[in-house]
């Protein structure tokens, strides 16, 4: 029969009184010391002979109805049929304690020398085979663990410390403090486990490079089970470790430098690393948990190809609430996540991406499905979300920050799947681009309500390859140096495009360019466009403090003279405070100034002082002013740009910035360097008349300076960032040999070389330090005019080459290793595939560039075709080869 839902604690009087006397029944069970089959038959009959006055206890309440009421008594009275799910409802694990586990004469083992592996094991073994769940409370002190302690069939146990800084498990050479025993049925689960508050410092853990296995913890297959508080520290592979979860909880939980031993960056390494794949749902969730400094991701979710049950399902229900990955490689790696939620996280100062989804070139893994990420901070990072191959996964932004990334705000560049959605978000002052995707084919996209502004060199919103009925409305997309809407490609189709409602001004390209073979222009309609402009002027003609003066910078109250100073070649001029709440101005306009302005300064202030900046500004000749202030930043100690956007009528005269700073004494310090003022509402990069790309109107430092856009060089390096999303693993500039790979040659890898017209046979290779004569990974071409990549297995078949023809002289050649196939593309020419043996597992550590390589680079990852050519492309526009 089906069960109606109890009540939550505390919600009727009878539910309570129904609560205590299950306590108290198996409270007396336990003392008693009954087994599990004795005690479900006490309590199907204590169940049972309660009925009456459970009854009484409904009706006397007068809160339930008589059909809910009913139900509630028929379930009671089903007794032991009905006690799983009444017992998971309001009864709790039974808990003891570790120490009554000792054996006669033995002491407890926490003093950090003992090995506590085997009081840790006969632990768990017993409570194996008393059969009837148990919490184990661990006492304050340090474990040290030699050997990993094994959950076999039934374990059913749990552990509880005193607290994460009183209760230390520590771990040494391979050992795990908690892993699958190899006898373990995995037709079977591990119910009701619960782990809290305590440390697994995995500091002496050690192994081979990139061995999974030596985790912090790694426990699979448990159903209804909680990890409240726990920490792990410094674990050679990925801290938490757990597969097959379902209705399984992280709380409060930590994991720091995870995956010290390491290599690769793809997986290995995790901060939480859950893998999916056994059951159609294996919720997990994980609430306020904080991962920083993994190897690889803080949090990283797979779904895996192939599982222990031989099942192939789809693993949905990962959730994230209130989440932090700092300083990792990437701060959440979505590997074939289904129907999750990520809301509230903050993702901050990842090397890599703050979100990466891509579900690797492996067939049957998608990249994230029916996702929704809202209200997250992704900040800091090196792109701020980062998309590969995710070819039948789709995904929902909503309501997220992403701000302040150093490449894009958002950037795709593998395969997508339809209907992938942008909604409220505000991506603003990002390096390289706010939404960029480079897929071949985008179909059903829909970015709307975003703002998207001030995201440098790049476009608000492009999208390469054939779009299929994008709609792209209602989204304020402004200060970029490229277009405000890109559809770049003349042999790119485009079909039913609803582009509508958007305000697109003050980008340098234009508002809408659209090169796309497009079959209806109907929709693209209703957009506020603005000019496009090929020059900025700073209209500040004292912006800088280069030439050792003071300039404007005059004292209005309660600092010191201002004292000019240069550092890193930067002038500045420093102010000191002679009491609380001093100011000064420090840009004077007196000039023609009308509509938005926007006016900047970077500033240095003592830290936890807080600096405010204000604007007065000036009309009908000075006759009439009017004053605008900022509510002011906290100051870091440290180099920050504080800003303010104005607005002046027609006939706008000048403008002042001040400059105060609050809650400091005597002696606290503001630094004033580069003034920025330029027309409209962006915030735009600094420059003066010294600027690469500028020059000043009059003489130096005393007079307006103009930016020529279009003459602004971007470096190569920027410019590969920009496309790959990925700083290299390794390059080479010139012939020799780069050492410093510290990866494994068992990944999907890119190699990109630059050839000069010298003769043939030359080439560009990966080698080991196990090996070094042997090229495991290699690009060149030969005399016979051919461009081919190479890899090396290490089995008794000969090395494999994949080739194309190519005309002579200088070439940029590209080569890509995947798990059973190499790929070699010439720029400009043909590409080639050829099927091999698997991944070898060999330690890389260098590359070595023949004398006619001119420079060669290797990414992780195998880079799609698009990502190759335009890599190829800018390759060759650096060196000059058609």
């Amino acid at each position: 029969m089906s069960i109606t839902p109890f009540p939550t604690q505390g919600q009727y009087p009878w539910y309570d009184q129904l609560e205590q006397w299950g306590a108290d029944t198996q409270a007396a069970a336990e003392s008693a010391e009954l087994n599990a089959d004795a005690l479900r038959a006490d309590v199907a009959t204590a169940l049972s002979d309660s009925t009456a006055a459970s009854a009484a206890a409904i009706a006397a309440a007068g809160l339930v109805g008589a059909p809910a009421g009913e139900a509630v008594l028929a379930a009671v009275s089903e007794g032991g049929a009905a006690y799983g799910e009444l017992t998971r409802s309001f009864t709790q694990i039974r808990q003891t304690d570790l120490a009554s586990f000792l054996e006669p004469g033995e002491v407890l083992p926490n003093d950090g020398v003992m090995d506590a592996y085997p009081l840790f094991q006969r632990a768990v073994d017993a409570v194996t085979a008393q059969g009837v769940p148990k919490t184990i409370a661990i006492p304050s002190g340090k474990y040290r663990i030699q050997s990993s302690v094994r959950w076999r069939t039934g374990s059913h146990v749990g552990f509880v410390g005193a607290g994460r800084e009183n209760t230390r498990i520590l771990p040494e050479g391979s050992a795990v403090f908690g892993i699958m025993d190899p006898s373990f049925d995995d037709t079977t689960t591990l119910n009701g486990l619960h782990f809290a508050d305590f440390t697994i410092d995995c500091s002496g853990q050690t192994g081979p490079m990139d061995q999974v296995g030596i985790k912090g913890i790694a426990l699979r297959w448990l159903v209804d089970s909680r990890f409240d508080r726990v920490r792990i520290l410094n674990s050679w592979a990925t801290s938490f470790g757990c597969d097959f979860l379902r209705n399984v909880t992280f709380a409060d939980c930590t994991a720091i430098g995870s995956g010290r031993g390491a290599i690769s960056r793809h997986s290995f390494g995790a901060g939480f690393g859950i893998g999916t794949g056994a059951f159609e749902n294996e919720t997990v969730r994980f609430e306020s948990c904080y991962a920083e400094g993994a190897r690889s991701s803080g949090f990283f979710v797979e779904n895996l190809i192939s599982t222990p049950n031989g099942v192939r399902g789809e693993g949905a229900g990962f959730i994230m609430t209130g989440c932090v990955a700092v300083g990792n490689w990437n701060g959440l790696r979505d590997f074939g996540a289904e129907s999750s939620v990520i809301t509230g996280c903050q993702f901050i100062d990842n090397e890599n991406a703050g979100i990466s989804i891509d579900g690797g070139s492996q067939a049957g893994r998608h990249g994230g499905r029916n996702n929704l990420a809202t209200g997250n901070i992704i900040r800091g990072n090196s792109v701020g979300v980062l998309v590969g191959d995710a070819a039948v996964g789709s995904y929902t932004f909503a309501d997220n920050e992403i701000v302040g990334n150093t490449l894009a705000g958002c950037r795709v560049t593998g395969r997508i799947g339809e209907g992938w959605i942008w909604q409220g978000n505000r991506i603003s002052q990002n390096g390289a681009g706010g939404i960029e995707i480079l897929s071949p084919l985008i179909s059903l996209p829909q970015i709307t309500n975003n703002v998207i502004r001030e995201n440098g060199t790049g476009d608000g919103i492009s999208m390469v390859g054939d779009t299929v009925e994008p709609v792209i409305n209602g989204n304020t997309i402004s200060g970029h140096r490229g277009a405000g809407i890109r559809l770049p490609g003349e042999s790119s189709f485009m079909t039913t495009p609803t582009i509508r409602n958007n305000n697109t001004s003050e980008n340098s390209l234009g508002s809408l360019v659209n090169e796309k073979v497009t079959d209806d222009t109907a929709h693209i309609a209703g957009n506020r466009a603005g000019a496009s402009f090929s020059t900025l002027t700073n209209l500040n003609p004292r912006p800088s403090f280069q030439d050792g003066s003071i300039g404007p910078v005059t004292v209005i109250t309660r600092f010191e003279a201002p004292v000019p100073l240069l550092d890193e070649e930067r002038g500045y001029v420093r102010l000191i405070a002679m009491g609380n709440s001093p100011t000064a101005r420090v840009m004077r306009v007196n000039a023609a100034l009308s509509g938005p302005l926007t006016v900047s300064a970077w500033v240095r202030a003592t830290r936890d002082t807080r600096i405010r900046a204000a604007v007065s500004g000036r009309w009908a000749a000075g006759t009439q002013s009017r004053n605008w202030q900022q509510g002011g930043v906290e100051a870091t100690g440290d180099w920050q740009r504080v800003h303010v956007t104005f607005v002046l009528p027609a006939n706008g005269s000048g403008a002042d910035l001040t400059l105060s700073i609050d809650n400091t004494e005597a002696g606290g310090v503001l630094d004033v360097r580069d003034i920025l003022l330029t027309p409209g509402v962006t915030l735009w990069g600094y420059f003066d008349g010294d600027s690469v790309g500028a020059e000043w109107t009059g003489a130096a430092y005393e007079s307006t300076s103009v930016l020529t856009l279009s003459e602004v060089p971007i470096s190569l390096e920027d410019r590969l960032f920009s496309l790959t999303g990925q700083v290299p693993l390794v390059e080479k500039v010139g012939s020799g040999t780069t050492g410093g790979l510290t990866e494994t040659a068992a990944q999907p890898l890119t190699m990109y070389a630059v050839f000069a017209s010298a003769p043939s046979g030359v080439r560009a290779r990966l080698r080991s330090a196990v090996n070094p004569a042997t090229d495991r990974f290699a690009i060149g071409r030969n005399g016979a005019g051919n461009a081919w990549v190479a890899v090396a297995t290490d089995t008794t078949e000969a090395t494999k080459f994949a080739a194309v023809n190519m005309v002579a002289g200088p070439a940029v050649i590209a080569g890509v290793r995947e798990e059973t196939i190499i790929t070699v593309d010439v720029h400009g020419e043909s590409s080639n595939s050829i099927e091999v043996d698997g991944f070898n597992a060999v330690p890389l550590a260098n590359i070595n560039n023949d004398a006619s390589v001119v420079h060669s680079l290797v990414y992780l990852g195998a880079h799609e075709a698009g990502v190759r050519s335009a890599v190829m492309d800018a390759l060759a526009a650096e060196y000059g080869i058609a």
